[in-house]
């Protein structure tokens, strides 16, 4: 969120937050009645942490998609008709009408979509492709039962190379040269001051990364995903999971005094 900031304040724009409903879900949010144009960034929880909602995010991809899709092909159209208006126009810039960028920044579509699934990683399917999100964060100490200070980011290849990092350091920004050294009087050792340090961001995700890490927890990390992945199986889980849920529920409507909130009936989402 910090990087998407930092492109949205060169933009003149923010980040203003947006709540729930009255049940704390997000099917009758306050976003869904804001003008798409006025939005720069959608940031969704899949499964909140203290209560058994699951947000629709693979709806609300779909809806990001299908806006961010009308919005590429209408600036596409303005920026040929532009070019189209141009009487000394090369024929070879006629191109220039098919790399139009979708939205403020560098190539970025125009609506920005993060998910975080820390509570859902483990224990839903997640298809970050038909999700049509650009970013997913996890954890690995949750329901993938992995060790404690582990997780993962992914970010969507093109989308990351045009994100800035909030923070940056050897892991996140190799050096690719150093300043040529300039011997002086006495052997002293100096440095050109037309020489700087030049440094390039990482390529894709890797540009968020830090320095340091157990690299014993981030094996244990992904030997609990291979596990969830090869030795059990997301579609068992997710299954598991939807039967044990909806059990509670039967189980907790039969007790006196007990109200059931958010009860959706025995749909999958839940």
């Amino acid at each position: 969120m910090l990087s998407g900031n930092f492109l949205l304040d060169d933009c003149g724009e923010s980040i203003n937050n947006s709540g729930s409903d009255s049940n704390n879900s997000n099917d009758n949010a306050p976003n869904n009645y804001l003008n798409p144009k006025d939005i720069a960034m959608v940031c969704i929880t899949h499964v909140p942490t203290n209560s058994g909602i699951v947000n629709p995010v693979y709806e609300i991809g779909e809806r990001i998609n299908k806006f961010n899709e009308r919005q590429h092909r209408r600036w596409k159209h303005k920026l040929c008709r532009h070019y189209s208006d141009i009487s000394d126009i090369d024929d070879g810039d006629s191109d220039n009408c098919h790399s139009m960028p979708d939205g403020c920044g560098d190539g970025l579509p125009s609506i920005l979509y993060l998910v975080d699934a820390c509570q859902s990683a483990g224990q839903l399917r997640l298809d970050v492709q038909e999700m049509h999100c650009h970013a997913l964060t996890a954890t690995g100490r949750k329901y993938l039962r992995g060790p404690r200070g582990t997780g993962f980011l992914y970010v969507r290849y093109d989308i990351a190379n045009a994100l800035p990092p909030s923070h940056i350091d050897h892991a996140a920004a190799p050096v690719v040269s150093v300043p040529s050294i300039i011997l002086g009087r006495r052997g002293r050792v100096g440095f050109g001051l037309e020489d700087t340090l030049y440094f390039e961001y990482g390529d894709g995700a890797s540009r968020f990364e830090f320095w340091e890490s157990s690299l014993a927890s981030r094996l244990g990390l992904g030997e609990a995903v291979r596990y969830a992945l090869e030795e059990v199986g997301i579609a068992e889980i997710e299954s598991r999971c939807l039967e044990l849920a909806r059990e509670l529920r039967v189980r907790l409507r039969l007790m006196d005094g007990v109200v059931v909130h958010h009860d959706i009936g025995e749909s999958d989402r839940t």
